[in-house]
C-alpha cells in the first residue's frame, strides 16, 4: 500500500518579514492567501519579490504557495532561490526535500532533509520525510530508525506510525507492525489502512479470526477496500469458510484487486 501522505502546515503558514519596498505587494499577497486566492496571492508575491529580489520570505512563502497548488517545479525553483539568499534557513532545505520527494526524486531528497535536521536535529517533521525518502529507496532498516526518531517529537501522528508499520511488514517484523497499526488507529479510528494492514500482518502470523475482524473494520469504514476483500476472502478459507472467502475473493476481483484471479483460480474451482 502507498504511503499516505498530505502537506503538512508548515507548508502553509505564511511566515512575517519583508523588505519596505516591497511591503504593499506582500500584504496584498497575504490577504489574498486568507481570502483563499493563492493565484492572486502568487501574483502579489512575485511583484514583491521584483521589487525586493534577496527578501528570503516572499520567495520561500511563494514557493510554498506554489506546492499548494501542486506546481511542484516553481516550489522547487523557488526553494532554491531561498537557499541562495539565506543558506541557514532549515524550512528551506525542508520544503525542497518535501518537494523532490513527491515528484519521485527520493534520493536527491536525502541531502535536502539531511541538511534541515543538521541545521534543526530535533526536526521531527524531517526525520519522518526522510524516512519516507529511505522507504521508497527500500532502505527499510533506515526508514525503520528515522520514524522511530519522529515518533519522539511527534508521539500523537498516526501516519508516522502506519509507515513504519508498514517498513515492519517489509522487514518481516510483523509483530512489531501490528502494535504500530494498533497505535495508528488509537490516534485515528477512522484510519481504515491501518485496519486494513493490521488484518494483513495478522495474517502472516495465522491469526485469521483477528485478521477477520481487522478486514471486517477496514470494510465498514471503505466499503470500496478491495485489498481488504482479498485478506478476508483468503482467511476466510484458511478457516474452511470455503464459500464466503471465494465471495470475498470475486468481490475484491471487481473492485481491482488482481491477486484475487490467481487466489480465485487456486483456491476456488
Amino acid at each position: 500500500m502507498k504511503k499516505v501522505t498530505t502537506f503538512l502546515i508548515i507548508m502553509f503558514k505564511l511566515i512575517d518579514g519583508f523588505g519596505q519596498s516591497s511591503n504593499e505587494y506582500y500584504q496584498r499577497g497575504v490577504a489574498k492567501y486568507k481570502a483563499n486566492d493563492i493565484q492572486g496571492a502568487i501574483i502579489e508575491f512575485s511583484k514583491s519579490f521584483e521589487l525586493d529580489p534577496n527578501n528570503y520570505t516572499v520567495i520561500f512563502n511563494r514557493g510554498k504557495l506554489k506546492g499548494q497548488i501542486s506546481d511542484l517545479s516553481g516550489a522547487y525553483s523557488d526553494f532554491t532561490k531561498a537557499i541562495e539568499i539565506d543558506p541557514s534557513q532549515y524550512e528551506a532545505y525542508y520544503m525542497r526535500g518535501y518537494v523532490l520527494i513527491r515528484s519521485n526524486y527520493p534520493r536527491e531528497a536525502l541531502d535536502d532533509f539531511n541538511r534541515a535536521i543538521k541545521l534543526k536535529p530535533d526536526f521531527g517533521d524531517a526525520y519522518y520525510e526522510r524516512g519516507n525518502a529511505y522507504s521508497d529507496l527500500k532502505y527499510f532498516k533506515l526508514a525503520l530508525s528515522d520514524y522511530t526518531k519522529a515518533i519522539t517529537y511527534l508521539p500523537n501522528e498516526a501516519i508516522i506510525y502506519f509507515n513504519r508499520g508498514i517498513v515492519n511488514d517489509a522487514l518481516l517484523n510483523y509483530h512489531s507492525s501490528i502494535v504500530d497499526y494498533t497505535r495508528a488507529i488509537e490516534i485515528d479510528p477512522m484510519h481504515w489502512q491501518a485496519y486494513s494492514n493490521r488484518g494483513g500482518a495478522k495474517g502472516y502470523i495465522k491469526d485469521y479470526q483477528g485478521a477477520i475482524v481487522d478486514f471486517n473494520k477496514a470494510i465498514g469504514i471503505n466499503p470500496n477496500d478491495a485489498q481488504s476483500y482479498y485478506g478476508r476472502g483468503l482467511a476466510k478459507i484458511f478457516l474452511n469458510q470455503r464459500e464466503s472467502g471465494c465471495s470475498d475473493l470475486g468481490k475484491a476481483l471487481k473492485l481491482g484487486n488482481h491477486q484475487a484471479k490467481e487466489a480465485i483460480s487456486k483456491y476456488c474451482y
